[in-house]
């Protein structure tokens, strides 16, 4: 299961470039042996490039994806390709329409790390404002100082966006007794209202937040949503937190500003570069709490999802439509329905 070398072109094969699909093997990869489906790893785990993904592409006919590339480039290279099962919330690199027009059915696994963000969210909250990662390095130097900090109890939170990530936040905030506000344009004031939100316009969220954490899609509209001008509305000392996209924020704008001390700290999970470049800036503040894209990453999270993209894959394979379907259109056209299905309509 291994290999990326393809010779028999009848098995139905899967092709897995999510890192923590292969890293619960082979408890992961049960429901396709059962099925009689073969599983293909790229040498290096994506995200891939297009030219690392494309040559993986002909003769495989699933895929469970990372943050790959899936486009018309990219996608004119999978002939055989039914379905893409993206492992995770965020679809932003699968090109939906494209998916339609190669007659490739999008899905991704949406809700199921919800709990997990709104976990490493409030974490990294506590970290930034009790300044755990200069206390962590005084004590592993072997020093001994006290550290003050400051508390998160009744301070003011600014949410961008207010989706089953932000709510989650907001109830776990309601035991610190916190003031929130709310940045959704999509979300009734009195959905918010059940959780004491008070729903705002950006600029007034940023101008009234002690913490301002990003859980938005990341979509042409909000590319840099947060950007130099919002970054500047922040008080001074406010804590920034982005466990979402990282083209959700400019980077290049939050530097200086962590740099000149005038935010107090910033915990980014998610950033426009990823891998992060070994020698990129944030690495080196004392005051920004770098993780490596893992606010999703609980056992709990993992397993869910891995069932979650498992099952659409095989719907998929067995001529079913799979839920959680990001272009339902292409299930409308007629060719599309009269495939048949590469492996039995059963459970195995």
């Amino acid at each position: 299961m291994l290999r990326c070398e393809r010779t028999d072109v009848s098995t139905p094969t899967v092709l897995v470039t999510a890192a923590a699909f292969r890293a619960d093997a082979p408890k992961s990869e049960q429901p396709f042996v059962r099925a009689g489906v073969r599983i293909l790893y790229p040498a290096r785990m994506g995200p891939l490039s297009p030219a690392e993904l494309t040559p993986l592409l002909p003769n495989v006919d699933g895929i469970i994806a990372a943050v790959d590339p899936y486009n018309d480039a990219t996608l004119g290279h999978a002939a055989r390709l039914r379905v893409i099962a993206r492992w995770g919330t965020g679809f932003d690199s699968v090109d939906a329409a494209a998916c339609t027009r190669h007659g490739v059915m999008a899905c991704n696994a949406p809700q199921l790390n919800v709990e997990a963000v709104a976990d490493h969210t409030v974490m990294t909250m506590l970290a930034l404002t009790r300044r755990l990662e200069y206390q962590l390095r005084v004590a592993r130097q072997g020093g001994w100082e006290e550290v003050r900090g400051g508390e998160l109890f009744r301070k003011r939170i600014g949410i961008v966006g207010f989706g089953a990530i932000g709510r989650a936040v907001a109830r776990r905030l309601r035991g610190f007794e916190c003031r929130v506000l709310a940045y959704d344009p999509h979300v009734r004031p009195a959905a918010a209202a059940e959780l004491g939100v008070e729903l705002a316009n950006l600029d007034r969220v940023c101008a009234e937040s002690d913490f301002l954490t990003v859980h938005a899609a990341l979509t042409p509209e909000t590319r840099h949503l947060v950007d130099a001008r919002r970054l500047a509305l922040l008080p001074r000392g406010a804590f920034l937190i982005n466990a979402a996209r990282g083209g959700i924020v400019d980077e290049a704008a939050l530097l200086p500003l962590l740099t000149a001390g005038t935010l107090g700290g910033a915990a980014i999970d998610a950033f426009e570069t990823e891998p992060l470049p070994a020698d990129h800036p944030f690495r080196g503040l004392e005051n920004c709490v770098v993780t490596t894209h893992s606010a999703f990453n609980t056992v709990e999270t993992a397993n869910a999802v891995n069932e979650m993209v498992a099952r659409q894959v095989l719907d998929a394979l067995r001529g079913r439509i799979p839920p959680h379907l990001l272009n339902p259109d292409v299930v409308e056209q007629s060719w599309w329905r009269s495939r048949e299905a590469l492996i039995p309509d059963s459970e195995g």
